[in-house]
C-alpha cells in the first residue's frame, strides 16, 4: 500500500542526526527515510519546504555525516518522483489552533489528504484541542507510527 506523507522538518533532523528528540541515540526516523526511498511511498512537500530540508541537513552535514546521505536520499526520491512538490495550500478556517510554524504544514496535509509525520507532541495536541482533527480529518503520526 503507497502511503501519501508530509514530513516535518524535526524528522529530517532526527533522521540526519540518528537521535531522538532527548537527543538519545535512535535511528527511528533516519530508518524511516530509508524506507520510504524502497518503497513506493510518496513524500509532498512545497519547494520552500524542501528548501528548508536542504537548509537544516547543510548544517548539520558540519557535526552528523549522516546528514549528508539524507540529503542525498532525499535529492535522488525527488528525482525518482517520490517527492512530489505542490503549491502552497491555502489558509484554513480555525487556523488559529495551528502553531504558526506548523501552519503551512498542516494547510498542505489536509491539501493533499496526507498523512502527517511529525515528532512534535505540542503540533498534535494543539490539533487535537483545536478540534482541527476532527473537522479536518487529518492524520498525525509519530515516525515510529508509520
Amino acid at each position: 500500500m503507497t502511503l501519501h506523507l508530509i514530513l516535518d522538518e524535526n524528522v529530517i533532523e532526527f533522521a540526519a542526526k540518528l537521535q531522538n528528540h532527548n537527543d538519545e541515540l535512535n535511528p527511528t526516523c533516519g530508518n524511516l527515510i530509508s524506507e520510504i526511498s524502497k518503497r513506493c511511498d510518496i513524500i509532498y512537500c512545497t519547494k520552500q519546504l524542501f528548501e528548508r530540508y536542504s537548509h537544516k541537513l547543510k548544517i548539520l552535514e558540519q557535526k552528523f555525516h549522516e546528514a549528508a546521505y539524507i540529503a542525498k536520499l532525499l535529492t535522488h526520491m525527488a528525482i525518482q518522483g517520490k517527492i512530489k512538490f505542490e503549491p502552497d495550500a491555502p489558509r484554513l478556517p480555525n487556523e488559529e489552533g495551528i502553531p504558526p510554524d506548523d501552519a503551512y504544514l498542516v494547510r498542505l496535509a489536509v491539501k493533499k489528504s496526507c498523512i502527517l509525520v511529525s515528532t512534535d507532541c505540542r503540533l498534535r495536541e494543539k490539533l487535537e484541542s483545536s478540534g482541527l482533527i476532527k473537522k479536518h480529518d487529518i492524520q498525525i503520526k509519530h515516525p515510529e507510527e508509520v
